[in-house]
């Protein structure tokens, strides 16, 4: 059975307790969409020997969050609420933490535990574990087993067969070689089964081209094989230019002469050179030639410097240069200027929930108090893109102004 996965889904697939048969998938587009019945969890203590404590063992109302690892994947969490008459000297342990509760009558302590983890929460007392407190969904409810698929695997057309967790989460990182070849790396962290020498997940895999990849898991000392396969590019190009046109409204000053607000057509140029993953060259040129000209030329390094946890917003600083041209009018002359405007985007990637789709804010700013220009733009799409962008420039009694929506399409890339 194959999983075709988009932006940030969740599909279920079906439990059977003593059968690893095929069952249906249900695929959600957001963790959101993700909503635990409580009162399908069970909360039980079990006691390794005639000792005991009384306590009361419960799962917080609305206590369900999102833990996300840096890799990109996440996982379901719950509150276990433990109330006790008196602390007796005992503590918890849950996943190597100790958890000690206040010493006095009617002690009470939280423990957010993982909700697919097999691992159980340990009631210990004088460095004895006395028993465990263990959170499990009630099976006869649960028919379908989960899957979370992080966005950066949305491009990727990956694709899995045979899962058999309750709860699995994987996650991707696409990068070239030294050859510019393509390298898909999974990140791939079930909940509950393990390799065969019980190593801890998340576990690596590797994909190339029409890649394949098998992994062996052990689950309730069975068994079996998760198959996993994607299409990656085989070649990564180091640069990559699109053009854009589209109507902008132009109006322009020289001295005391004016040229009224009027649409015209606008060319664009855009240029990316890859240098390292987070790094690049960049450069741009808008053309407006309505009468008068306008020219804005800009090259750029961009680099990278940071991103939210889920690496769906990006903060791109761009430094260098730019090259304005200038004619009033057709018989006039041309003025040419450098100028040193420096500024940033910010990326939101898969947008409102659309896979592959980018909403991109920049904007440069003058550094010279001589000069006056503002450049900011606002763009949204896949490979095609829409662009509205605003420009304006002022020095020594010449000023323009132009704004506009553009589309952008690839145009050369190797």
């Amino acid at each position: 059975m194959k999983l075709r996965f988009t932006l940030f889904i969740l599909t279920w697939l079906s439990l059977q307790v003593n059968s690893w048969g095929a069952s249906p998938i249900v695929v959600e587009s957001d963790e959101r969409n993700f909503d635990i019945p409580f009162d399908q969890f069970n909360v039980d203590i079990e006691w390794l020997g005639s000792k005991s404590i009384p306590m009361f063992i419960s799962i917080s109302k609305n206590s369900l969050t999102w833990k996300i690892h840096e890799d990109g994947n996440k996982f379901p969490q719950l509150i276990v609420s433990i109330n006790m008459n008196s602390s007796e000297n005992v503590h918890f342990s849950y996943k190597g933490q100790s958890y000690i509760p206040e010493y006095k009558k009617n002690s009470h302590i939280f423990i957010t535990t993982d909700v697919f983890s097999p691992e159980l929460v340990q009631i210990i007392q004088n460095g004895e574990i006395l028993g465990y407190i263990r959170v499990s969904p009630d099976l006869e409810y649960f028919v379908h087993r989960y899957v979370y698929i992080d966005h950066s695997c949305s491009s990727f057309n990956l694709e899995v067969e045979n899962s058999k967790d309750l709860f699995t989460s994987i996650s991707c990182r696409f990068y070239p070689n030294g050859d510019r070849q393509g390298i898909l790396d999974l990140s791939y962290h079930p909940a509950e089964s393990r390799l065969s020498d019980q190593s801890s997940p998340p576990y690596k895999l590797q994909l190339t081209g029409k890649g394949r990849a098998k992994v062996t898991l052990f689950k309730h000392s069975k068994t079996y094989d998760v198959k996993l396969k994607a299409k990656v590019p085989k070649h990564v190009p180091v640069f990559k230019t699109a053009f854009g046109y589209g109507p902008y409204y132009f109006k322009s000053r020289q001295g005391l002469l004016k040229n009224k607000e009027h649409l015209t057509a606008a060319y664009m140029l855009y240029g990316k050179y890859d240098l390292t993953e987070s790094t690049s060259l960049r450069f741009f040129d808008a053309l407006l030639n309505s009468g008068g000209l306008f020219n804005n030329f800009g090259g750029y390094f961009a680099y990278e410097l940071g991103s939210t946890y889920d690496r769906r917003i990006t903060v791109v600083p761009l430094l260098g240069f730019q090259s304005i041209s200038f004619k009033f009018e057709r018989d006039s002359s041309m003025l040419d200027q450098v100028i040193f405007p420096q500024g940033g985007e910010v990326v939101y990637k898969h947008a409102f929930g659309m896979k592959n789709y980018h909403l991109i804010y920049g904007m440069f700013l003058s550094t010279s108090s001589t000069v006056t220009y503002r450049n900011l733009w606002l763009r949204f799409g896949r490979k095609i893109f829409w662009e509205l962008n605003w420009i304006h420039w002022n020095f020594e009694g010449n000023d323009v102004a132009v704004w506009g929506l553009s589309a952008g399409i690839p145009l050369i890339s190797f």
